[in-house]
């Protein structure tokens, strides 16, 4: 297990840089590297899980889902990225169709719904969080028109509400005092169009590492780049910005960091 898990972690460190690259060069290319990375890591985890319903679970299998659902979730980051970076509104909505895909197909290792793969009962949000992010960003409207054409098959305005629910009970206890909890709650709680102040609430009311300002600090000016574009930009942009800006503060005050 270690040699699979060590090779995929590497695979994932690199795929990382180059997302990181691709972003801050304005260069697509280097998702493509990003993308055969991440590709490699879930070809070798796939073979190692258990393909029914209920056959015994070993901690090893746990783990390799584990790193499954985390690989499915960055390859869907890559080609979010990849839409934020297009031009060409034909390929950006190709781009975000496939980011869906992969965040699909993470949230049903994440969430126990596969209907292949056991129920690991993984206590996360990230895949649960994201999807519901891409099909905003890729028809806005569907934040609040549960049309499931609209929403690539989902009632958005009903997930975006059981996503919430989910995520406050996880705040609750298996996941108190998680930083990257509240901040997906906060995430969440923007684009269902509370103001940046009672949507970072939870996150605010102690200090956490730089590495949760600055991840989400990345995240919100991507969201806010991205809704920026739109010919029509939604009613949650202004609270989005107002967050870039607040995390921005806080980095040069806590932490002494300018982003």
């Amino acid at each position: 297990m270690t040699g699979v898990l060590d090779t995929v972690k590497s695979l994932r460190r690199s795929a990382k840089s180059a997302r990181d690259a691709a972003i801050l060069d304005d260069d697509p290319s280097a998702l493509e590297h990003a993308r055969a990375q991440l590709q490699k890591a879930i070809d070798l985890l796939e073979p190692l899980i258990p393909r029914t319903k209920n056959a015994p679970l070993t901690e090893a299998d746990k783990e390799h889902a584990l790193r499954l659902y985390q690989c499915l979730g960055s390859l869907g980051g890559t080609w979010r990225d990849a839409a934020e970076l297009e031009t060409d509104a034909g390929k950006k909505r190709s781009h975000w169709d496939r980011s869906i895909a992969c965040y699909d197909d993470g949230y049903k290792i994440e969430s126990g719904t596969h209907e292949v793969y056991p129920d690991f009962k993984f206590c996360d949000s990230y895949n649960l969080l994201q999807r519901l992010v891409v099909r905003v960003l890729r028809v806005p409207r569907c934040r609040t028109d549960p049309d499931t054409d609209l929403g690539k098959g989902l009632n958005v305005p009903k997930e975006l509400a059981e996503a919430e629910r989910v995520i406050n009970s996880q705040l609750e206890d298996p996941r108190k005092d998680d930083a990257w909890a509240m901040a997906d709650l906060a995430m969440l709680l923007i684009l269902r169009g509370q103001p940046r102040e009672k949507a970072w609430q939870k996150f605010a009311e102690s200090n956490r590492s730089n590495e949760a300002y600055e991840t989400n600090h990345r995240a919100f000016t991507a969201l806010v780049k991205s809704a920026e574009r739109d010919k029509e930009p939604p009613d949650w942009l202004p609270a989005a910005q107002d967050t870039v800006a607040w995390l921005a503060e806080r980095l040069q005050t806590l932490y002494g960091i300018e982003v």
